[in-house]
């Protein structure tokens, strides 16, 4: 898969170790405790995100490549993409045009679950999708 370079707003921020007051941005979380991450051609979308056991964050949401496509990607705890996943810690899954990854979820065994809907033209379809721990579909 080729490299992207689109646009998924992403900003979340995790806890760390250390006390600090609330509503403060964790620093040593991507820069000063943010992280954005180009993902599609334009209009990207964050919708969902989960913490899975060892910390790593799993976002999905959409990516535009001419249609919508679901997007996952994971970082690690220190908002660093993680490379072990998928393409340089992406993912893009085509289901049929406008596919939207609305919501995640980790099963018992850390397989991932992302929902979400697909456009197939005249009407709108759930769609539902599950990979192993590196990105590949299940």
């Amino acid at each position: 898969m080729k490299k992207v370079f689109l646009l998924f707003l992403l900003c979340v921020s995790i806890f760390s170790l250390k006390a600090q007051n609330a509503g403060e941005y964790d620093p040593t979380f991507g820069t000063d405790g943010k992280v954005m991450t180009a993902v599609g051609d334009n209009f990207n979308v964050a919708n969902d995100m989960v913490i899975q056991p060892d910390g790593k964050i799993i976002v999905v949401g959409k990516a535009q490549f001419g249609s919508y496509q679901f997007a996952v990607v994971r970082y690690l705890t220190d908002g660093s993409l993680d490379n072990t996943f998928g393409e340089n810690g992406i993912v893009i899954t085509s289901i049929m045009n406008g596919s939207y990854a609305m919501s995640v979820a980790l099963q018992a065994d850390e397989k991932i679950i992302v929902s979400g809907y697909c456009f197939n033209g005249s009407a709108y379809n759930a769609c539902v999708a599950r990979y192993l721990d590196n990105g590949d579909l299940d």
